[in-house]
């Protein structure tokens, strides 16, 4: 048996009460944490016949390579997993991660190994989190019905013992090994006795175990698999932590830990079953929207500011009515009309309220709920949306460099370097001449040493002029017509005039499907692709294609391959 934790018991880690329990702990997780991510191919290899590169890893997604799982990095749970967690492990309501450092991202995703570290000020704050939370677990009552059983006295040894098994069951999303069993129940007593009040006992035991590695890493345990040697296939409680956080962002709940303890998740159609009841789960919605957020930046229009002057409507309230409407598109499309993917690029409809309405030129909708309309003909799908459109702007005018540089890396999975050294950025500042269209401004762009990158981003936003900072349609810019024609550079006969005509050539690409597959792989896993994932990602793909691209199949493609199923030994 494997246990990817390195830490088997905790031993005298439970002989303090807050910051050194996690610090025995932590120094050999961190050891599993760190070097595990394999450095990128080069980009742009000969793909061979049947593969296609992923041109921002250059991992070649091969469906006749032999399968591997590639590495499984040990992972923290991350701030909104942690919140979520404390939420049904506890019973409280509220966000606890708020004094957590704040979190790193690769790539615009959280949750990934390489950046994850028990840091002195993290491990510092988990102890004090920790305290607090038992703190409140013991004034508001719920203590007492965490405890399956009523004490007889404050050296109730049985009765702290079935406390101390039922909640690291779900603290730990697995059973507690024997030795933590005792040294928790020892503790526990101790304290009991000390205070003479059983439940101040019961109180350290939670203090305690939410400092633990079982509770804040993703602990796994693997044994050798005859399905599929040399790899190793993860125990029934592994499967089933790795579901419940990919699909509800959460411990699984009692009836998956009941299946995990019946041996239920043993093939992949258990585990479709699991899946897809998982995904009825309420919190889904909630999980893998936090997926669309990372990979389209959507909800960073609630940060973002625009010039008061040309845009007066843009307030608060319209920025959080932008991320709605993108929100309730995505959970249509997953939950709703079962529609292909390709239907995000090219919907004639969407979701509005009055405000929402009022900039979009649609009429007949009042106050503040949303509501299905059909968009007018100029607008279409998420290049029409407001929340696309605004993050991907200036404060007071467009930017088709930031539009073009998102459909490049998130849409193309196509890496945009960062710009050359010496760039002069006032040749193209609206203030310097303000008489000057956007377009005219960034014609610098495409000369000298900023052409390579530029090309590549501009003629793409371009395709999106008609539609200014705030996402509001127009016309003209600075007085004169919008030009909005462009190219994919790389593309033969790729040139376009508009949105519509943009969104066309970049279906032609067939690259935004395949893209898709790679940056839902990326969040899921913690990681980024490897030369190993040529075959997983392949079969990701190919599912994805048969389903006809919908949404839904690929996360439940995701959980019954065999990738979430098995892991590498790891090496001596």
């Amino acid at each position: 048996m494997m246990r990817r934790s390195l830490n088997h018991g905790h031993g005298a880690a439970v002989l303090t009460r807050a910051l050194p329990v996690l610090v025995w702990c932590a120094a050999p997780v961190l050891v599993a944490c760190t070097g595990i991510i394999a450095d990128p191919m080069v980009r742009d290899r000969d793909a061979g016949p049947g593969s296609q590169p992923d041109a921002d890893s250059g991992v070649v997604l091969d469906p006749e390579a032999p399968f591997d799982p590639g590495t499984s990095p040990l992972r923290q749970l991350t701030h909104a997993q942690y919140d979520l967690t404390v939420q049904h492990l506890l019973g409280l309501d509220g966000t606890t991660s708020e004094t957590f450092p704040s979190e790193d991202a690769v790539d615009g995703y959280t949750g990934q190994a390489e950046t994850q570290s028990a840091t002195p000020l993290r491990v510092e704050r988990y102890g004090t989190t920790a305290r607090e939370l038992a703190t409140d677990v013991t004034r508001t009552g719920r203590l007492a019905d965490l405890v399956p059983c009523e004490p007889v006295g404050v050296d109730d040894r049985s009765c702290m013992e079935r406390f101390v098994r039922t909640f690291t069951l779900r603290a730990f999303r697995r059973p507690a090994t024997e030795p933590q069993v005792a040294d928790l129940t020892d503790r526990g007593l101790e304290d009991a006795a000390a205070a003479g009040d059983f439940f101040e006992g019961a109180s350290l035991v939670l203090e305690i175990v939410l400092q633990l590695p079982s509770f804040l890493y993703h602990v796994e345990v693997a044994e050798p698999s005859e399905e599929r040697p040399p790899f190793l296939a993860l125990d029934d409680f592994s499967v089933a932590n790795r579901l419940a956080y990919l699909i509800r962002g959460s411990m699984p709940d009692d009836d998956l830990l009941a299946t995990a303890a019946a041996g239920g998740l043993g093939t992949e159609a258990e585990v479709r079953a699991a899946a897809e009841r998982l995904l009825d789960d309420a919190l889904a919605r909630r999980a893998i929207d936090g997926f669309f957020r990372e990979w389209l930046f959507y909800a960073q229009i609630e940060g973002a500011t625009k010039d008061s002057s040309r845009f007066p409507e843009f307030d608060a309230e319209l920025a959080r009515a932008m991320v709605e409407e993108t929100r309730l598109v995505f959970e249509d499309l997953v939950w709703g009309s079962d529609l292909s993917f390709g239907v995000l690029l090219t919907a004639d409809e969407t979701f509005v309220n009055d405000r929402l309405a009022a900039l979009y030129g649609v009429d007949g909708v009042d106050g503040g709920s949303f509501v299905r309309v059909r968009l007018p003909a100029e607008r279409r799908g998420l290049f029409g949306q407001a929340s696309f459109l605004g993050v991907n702007a200036g404060a007071s005018t467009t930017s088709p460099t930031l539009r073009g540089k998102l459909v490049r890396e998130r849409l193309l999975c196509q890496e945009i370097d960062d710009p050359p050294p010496g760039v002069n950025f006032a040749a193209i500042n609206p203030a310097e001449e303000e008489s000057r269209s956007t377009r005219e401004r960034l014609a610098a762009h495409l000369q000298e040493s900023c052409n390579e990158c530029h090309k590549r981003m501009d003629p793409i936003g371009f395709g999106i002029e008609h539609f200014d900072a705030i996402g509001r349609y127009r016309e003209e810019d600075e007085g004169g017509p919008i030009d909005a024609t462009g190219y994919l550079d790389g593309v033969d006969e790729s040139e376009f005039d508009g949105l519509a005509e943009l969104v066309a050539q970049l279906e032609r690409t067939g690259e935004v499907d395949r893209c898709l597959v790679l940056q839902f792989s990326r969040w899921a896993r913690g990681r980024g692709a490897e030369p190993a994932d040529a075959r997983t990602l392949a079969d990701l793909h190919a599912g994805f294609e048969r389903s006809g691209s919908r949404v839904r199949e690929l996360i439940l493609g995701y959980a019954t391959s065999d990738a979430l199923r098995f892991v590498r030994p790891e090496e001596e």
